[in-house]
């Protein structure tokens, strides 16, 4: 996925960033579907062992997007950019805004006084 995103981000870096100019501009506007396909196709060129199962596409199908357009930003801006691009794809990043949304840390006790 890495050298995919690589190679895809050379490949249209120039109307990638003229299309979008800021890292939330491409968090708003970018449209994953047809890199997943490039995607898919780049997968059967370089391994011919693998085989696209949609099914398991389904299951993992957000986590695969996420990480492919926040790899795809990276590349166009820097890491904080796939930070900015992926969390929102990863529930456990939901999660823990929630609980800082509703001031619940502490009941998770997680930070420790070592006095």
């Amino acid at each position: 996925m890495n050298s995919f995103a690589i190679s895809y981000t050379n490949k249209h870096r120039k109307s990638l960033k003229k299309q979008f100019p800021t890292v939330e501009s491409f968090i708003a506007g970018f449209n994953i579907d047809p890199v997943i396909e490039a995607l898919k196709t780049y997968a059967l060129a370089e391994d011919t062992a693998f085989v696209w199962d949609p099914e398991e596409f389904i299951h993992s199908k957000d986590m695969i997007e996420g990480r492919t357009k926040a790899l795809i930003a990276r590349n166009m801006w820097d890491y904080s950019a796939y930070y900015q691009v992926f969390n929102p794809y990863w529930n456990a990043y939901d999660r823990a805004l929630q609980l800082l949304k509703e001031n619940r840390y502490a009941e998770f006790n997680l930070a420790r006084n070592e006095n």
